[in-house]
């Protein structure tokens, strides 16, 4: 069972720069750029990175190779720790990918956060229309494996994708 962490999920607005920032700036000090696009965007413009979350929710302006998607920052207190993100359809050609993806700053792993987000995205996952929903990580990533079966996931299988050049596990949660 999901330990309860205080945690909430917010969508992005101008009320959350300061958090957002932090969250950001950390993954970019620690050497990961999964955000440095966002933070050039948001260093200009922080309310132009909002509209791009909303326009992406509902499938206006997406970029080639990007299908509609909900991104939810996961609040604890007054940090944004993280985010979860559900993919309204499947990735053409890219179904290593699955529908929900989610990371959490490397200050705030190890607390339960991924598990509590993952449990509170799932009833907006049915509410879009999903009976089940798949998940993947890479096959060596247990912590993530872990955060998927403590939520119902099933594994399905392992399968090595060569254009990742990574074996992944392939998960469903039934809704």
């Amino acid at each position: 069972m999901a330990r309860r962490t205080g945690l909430r999920l917010v969508t992005l607005s101008p009320h959350y720069r300061r958090a957002w920032m932090r969250m950001a700036n950390e993954w970019h000090r620690s050497g990961k750029d999964r955000y440095d696009k966002m933070l050039t965007t948001a260093n200009v413009s922080f309310n132009s990175l909002c509209r791009e979350f909303r326009n992406q929710e509902k499938g206006r302006k997406l970029q080639k190779g990007y299908v509609p998607c909900t991104w939810f920052w996961m609040k604890a207190g007054d940090r944004i720790v993280g985010r979860i993100s559900v993919r309204h359809t499947a990735i053409r050609g890219r179904p290593w990918t699955g529908f929900i993806g989610y990371d959490v700053a490397p200050s705030a792993r190890g607390k339960g956060y991924a598990t509590e987000a993952l449990r509170l995205v799932l009833p907006y996952a049915k509410k879009i229309g999903f009976r089940s929903i798949d998940i993947t990580c890479t096959k060596n990533n247990r912590a993530s494996a872990k955060v998927i079966k403590r939520n119902g996931g099933v594994l399905i299988k392992h399968q090595y994708v060569p254009q990742e050049k990574e074996t992944f596990s392939f998960f469903t949660i039934k809704l």
